[in-house]
């Protein structure tokens, strides 16, 4: 589904990660651990195609991204979720706008638009505020909108950067529990964390990174 063969980045004469190989299988929950410039979010743009590798080759359900015509780049990016250490959420719309307008881009008819935003925003229990601006929301409230707008397209994966860095403990375990939930229904996670408390609480796959190589 997900595999990186390889892989090596350099930016600006500066190697970022290098000769990185791993996959991520459907269904999965991985969490990429690893210390503040690690390469954990190069890593993950790689994958949503926001850069190329410089050597090696990153797959994206069976498709190697560079072969990719750009074109058809967005449409692949529908199918992957990304969650945000900032939530990146539209200060000027409401948390159902922000959601809503993820499908709106596509094309989306406006009744399968309100039907599925507001699923979403049900799932990550977020229904009651859908009407409040991202101003008026908490910061573990602003990180579940942002959940729910990146689920709403029925992603295959979600990548997460660093999703709970400006959450306090109790909100980044509730964040976690709610994305430990998405994936029991079927998508895949690959989140990138700092925080070596989360790797050890779940059963999952723990891909180590340092200076841009894999421990």
């Amino acid at each position: 589904m997900i595999r990186l063969e390889n892989v090596s980045l350099v930016l600006n004469r500066t190697t970022i990660i290098e000769d990185v190989s791993f996959q991520v299988e459907k269904g999965e929950f991985v969490f990429l651990l690893g210390p503040s410039g690690a390469g954990k979010s190069s890593i993950l743009k790689l994958i949503h195609c926001d850069i190329m590798p410089t050597m090696g080759k990153v797959f994206v359900q069976g498709q190697e991204t560079v072969r990719i015509p750009q074109r058809k780049v967005p449409f692949l990016r529908r199918s992957i979720g990304f969650i945000f250490q900032d939530y990146k959420l539209l200060k000027d719309k409401t948390a159902f706008e922000n959601v809503a307008f993820a499908l709106e881009v596509t094309g989306a008819k406006r009744k399968i638009v309100k039907q599925k935003a507001l699923q979403a925003l049900n799932t990550v229990g977020m229904a009651h505020r859908l009407g409040h601006y991202p101003a008026d929301l908490s910061g573990g409230e602003c990180q579940r909108v942002a959940i729910a707008r990146a689920i709403v397209l029925e992603p295959f994966i979600l990548l997460a950067d660093e999703p709970t860095g400006n959450l306090d403990k109790d909100n980044s375990s509730a964040i976690l529990e709610l994305l430990t939930q998405i994936n029991h229904s079927g998508t895949a996670v690959l989140m990138a964390t700092h925080k070596n408390e989360f790797a050890g609480k779940k059963s999952t796959r723990v891909i180590n990174i340092t200076g841009g190589r894999l421990g």
